[in-house]
């Protein structure tokens, strides 16, 4: 639990600031587009880790729970295209491209919310 907390640390930290430079730099549309894709990624990338740490220790727990992740990932990015291609209020450049940005960076952090991480902590959850 400890670790996946570290990962939603760092992870909402990214989306926070994506989110704030939306805010500060872009109006209208594309200010929407940018927090969906900010929102979404993060939902999606919070729960595609935890489906990492869970099958972590398991044989071959790993690596489907990474194929499960990134096939949850290009399913957030598909329904992410098909909601804003409907919608008017909200650009769909900056919201794929920003969804897609933030699923590399926050994919990029998920070593860095292991490292540390005792080999005979199957799970992931410490206890201490």
């Amino acid at each position: 639990m400890k670790i996946w907390l570290r990962y939603l640390g760092m992870a909402g930290l990214v989306a926070v600031l994506v989110a704030l430079g939306a805010v500060l730099f872009l109006e209208g549309s594309r200010e929407r587009g940018l927090l969906w894709a900010a929102g979404v990624a993060l939902a999606v990338q919070a729960g595609a880790f935890g489906l990492l740490l869970r099958y972590r220790g398991r044989p071959h727990g790993f690596l489907a729970a990474w194929l499960g992740g990134t096939m949850a990932r290009l399913l957030g990015l598909g329904g992410m295209a098909v909601i804003v291609v409907r919608r008017d209020d909200i650009d769909p450049l900056w919201a794929l491209l920003g969804i897609a940005g933030l699923f590399f960076v926050l994919h990029l952090l998920e070593p860095l919310a292991l490292r540390g991480m005792r080999p005979e902590t199957k799970t992931g959850i410490e206890t201490g």
